[in-house]
């Protein structure tokens, strides 16, 4: 989803209903780029769980946390 969001993102922006909706794409996938940075990942991990991202989104934030544990 993250690695589809950015693609769209950055090829289109026009694919969004709203600038809203880019917006919060947007910061999403800034969470998750700063992931690999361990200083932040807490915090990152607290966004996921938190009903702002699920406000943005309406992902399963635990979800996309065990997926990118499994990837580090």
């Amino acid at each position: 989803m993250v690695a589809r969001a950015k693609g769209v993102i950055q090829s289109s922006p026009a694919a969004f209903d709203s600038p809203w909706e880019a917006l919060a794409a947007k910061i999403v996938c800034q969470a998750i780029a700063d992931w690999p940075d361990r200083m932040q990942r807490a915090e990152v991990e607290r966004f996921l769980r938190g009903r702002w991202f699920t406000a943005l989104c309406g992902l399963d934030g635990e979800e996309i946390i065990r997926r990118l544990r499994a990837t580090a």
